[in-house]
């Protein structure tokens, strides 16, 4: 489990699973519950970064990904998100699951023969619930599903594009054990970077954050120091310890907490005043007080 999840996310309550690529590694690894995944086929770990970051190929034809344990949630309300670099569409009448299950009647994120994004339900058929307008079979996109007793939807990108049914007879728990689909039914390639798998169904808006939260180098909002969604802002920077004294010649550790919205950064660049032979803070925020004088001094330590 090398991903490490920010646990005051506003979803993380509702989060049963995330999987993605340890930068570490370069390899699947899972943020909740830890799971072996294994290379089936072709499939592959290139080397290269795409739009989101390092990926996991799956290969039309054959080539996927199984992990065990497989990833149990409810069906009867659920919110499956993929982010992935490029989709290679094969054929026609092909099932193109971008995680799946080998479990029928399980919400998975599928892509139609036409190049648009849909809720599937069968790991063997290409009967959809839901279907989205544009079509996503060229360059990087975040595509989310959600099952519901209200029905289906699709988004693409952060925006609703379709509505539909529910699964017929769905099965509890609903499961999904392959990324990249299921080998001998999946007509998809595809550079997988992000899965992420929730217990209710989220909001648009929900939906909209956490799509802006997916950035270059394999950052996702769902992470510990990543902005969770939208523009961060800043609204103050505090330094720690406020007023200490300190001794001629001696040194003082300083600490800076950034506030704001959408998880701002908390690096800073310190500075301080007036600019006094013998004194210095370094990138880490130590503070050296220049030698012992006849008299007090006073600085003013900045974080900005």
């Amino acid at each position: 489990m090398a991903l490490t999840l920010n646990t005051s996310h506003p979803l993380y309550s509702a989060l049963v699973e995330l999987i993605g690529i340890d930068t570490v590694t370069g390899q699947l690894a899972s943020a909740k519950v830890a799971r072996t995944f294994t290379t089936l086929g072709s499939a592959s770990y290139p080397t290269a970064s795409g739009t989101y970051g390092k990926a996991a190929r799956s290969v039309t034809g054959g080539g996927a990904f199984s992990f065990t344990p497989r990833l149990e949630f409810n069906n009867a309300a659920a919110t499956i998100v993929v982010a992935y670099n490029s989709v290679t569409v094969q054929g026609t009448g092909n099932v193109r699951q971008l995680i799946s299950s080998t479990r029928e009647r399980t919400p998975m994120v599928q892509i139609r023969d036409d190049g648009k994004a849909a809720l599937g339900y069968e790991y063997n058929q290409v009967n959809v619930l839901a279907t989205g307008t544009s079509n996503v079979s060229s360059g990087a996109h975040v595509i989310a599903v959600t099952h519901g007793s209200s029905g289906g939807q699709v988004y693409v990108d952060g925006a609703l594009e379709g509505t539909g049914a529910t699964v017929l007879d769905p099965q509890n728990p609903a499961w999904l054990d392959h990324v990249g689909g299921v080998p001998g039914f999946n007509g998809i390639g595809a550079d997988i970077v992000w899965a992420a798998v929730f217990n209710r169904v989220l909001t648009g808006a929900e939906i909209a954050s956490l799509t802006s939260s997916v950035a270059p180098n394999n950052v996702i909002g769902l992470l510990d120091g990543a902005p969770i969604g939208g523009t961060p802002t800043v609204s103050s920077v505090t330094v720690d310890p406020p007023a200490p004294q300190v001794a001629g010649g001696t040194t003082q550790q300083f600490t800076a907490t950034v506030t704001g919205t959408n998880n701002p950064g908390q690096g800073v660049t310190w500075s301080f005043s007036p600019n006094t032979s013998g004194a210095s803070i370094n990138s880490s925020g130590v503070f050296t007080a220049p030698a012992a004088t006849a008299s007090q001094q006073t600085f003013t330590i900045t974080a900005t």
